[in-house]
């Protein structure tokens, strides 16, 4: 079964280095989402290889039930009142939902991917941009 991984850093030289075979899903300015099978997700979560981070997550708790603009684009997503419209997922979960560790944004990408029926690297190509 493949999952999908949040990542930071060059991810592809490491796994290319330990023979891990994967697929990259979405790869932007800062995160990239790579595709790879459950049991090297499990070996690779949360863990640090040669400045590259790697994050599997079931997603954030609770239930989101409210609509933003992010990207010029809804989102179904958790509201503290801060705000209504962002320009990119990023600030979205740094501004509303005061996320700022790589470990809650990958929580919350999950749980917002889950939330709005689409993959991880869809939630990013379509909000992070």
């Amino acid at each position: 079964m493949k999952v999908e991984v949040l990542t930071l850093g060059n991810i592809e030289k490491v796994l290319r280095d330990s023979n891990i075979p994967f697929k990259k899903t979405y790869s932007g300015d800062k995160y990239k989402v790579i595709e790879v099978d459950k049991k090297d997700a499990k070996e690779l979560n949360n863990s640090m290889l040669d400045g590259a981070w790697c994050k599997f997550s079931n997603g954030a708790g609770g239930s989101p039930c409210d609509i933003f603009t992010v990207n010029g684009q809804m989102l179904i997503g958790w509201s503290n009142g801060n705000n209504d419209t962002y320009d990119t997922l990023s600030d979205y979960m740094s501004d509303e939902l005061g996320v700022a560790d790589f470990d809650g944004v990958c929580d919350y990408a999950v749980g917002l991917a889950k939330a709005n029926g689409m993959s991880l690297s869809k939630l990013f190509r379509f909000y992070e941009g």
